[in-house]
Formats: C-alpha cells, sequence, structure tokens
C-alpha cells in the first residue's frame, strides 16, 4: 500500500528510505511489530557502517547511508511504531556502535 508513496519519498529527497515490512495483527500480537521495527533499524545501522564490518555493510547503504541522520517516519500504527522505537532506543541506551538519538521524527497521524 505505501511502496508508492515510499518510492516517490526516496526521489525527493537527498536520503536513503528504508521501509519496513513488520508483522500484523491478529495473527502477531504487540510487541512483534516493536520488535521487527527495531530491529529493521539495528539492520539499517550495520548496513550504513563502512568501518569493516562488512559481512553487514550493504554497498549502496555504506555509501549514502549516515547513521547520525536518521528519521523515523510513519502514518497511523506506523507513527505509534516510530515513536515506540525512539523511545526505545533511549531506553536501551542505543544500539552498539550508535547513540540513542534519532535526528527526527515525522508521525503521520500517530496512532496511540
Amino acid at each position: 500500500m505505501y511502496h508508492i508513496y515510499v518510492a516517490s519519498l526516496a526521489a525527493a529527497v537527498p536520503a536513503a528510505v528504508v521501509s519496513v515490512d513488520y508483522r500484523l495483527a491478529p495473527e502477531h500480537c504487540i510487541p512483534a511489530a516493536y520488535d521487527d521495527t527495531f530491529a529493521a533499524l539495528k539492520v539499517v545501522i550495520a548496513a550504513c557502517r563502512a568501518d569493516g564490518a562488512e559481512a553487514e555493510a550493504e554497498p549502496s547503504l555504506a555509501a549514502h547511508g549516515d547513521v547520525f541522520r536518521i528519521v523515523l517516519a510513519g502514518d497511523s500504527a506506523g507513527g505509534n511504531m516510530a515513536h515506540n522505537v525512539a523511545i526505545r532506543l533511549r531506553k536501551e541506551g542505543g544500539i552498539e556502535g550508535y547513540d540513542d538519538m534519532v535526528s527526527g521524527g515525522v508521525l503521520l497521524y500517530p496512532y496511540f
């Protein structure tokens, strides 16, 4: 449903855009979607590293991604998940090689 929007956003901004395919309710109860989204952030951070972690580095993200300029965004339940990931990031003290701060958040009609 969001593929066209994410593709147009990626074409319009000078940024790498990553969309998370998280597990949905009712088959998967909370916190499955939160866990998937947080795990995706960890993967993106690892993929952006160009510091010798070649097993995890993804060439395009390693060349163009900046882990210190991450913006979390989401619409409706996705806004709730973006908020939850930012809170969890702070609560857990960050991710190895990355502190606990994000550059910003865009919460479009977040469902709380």
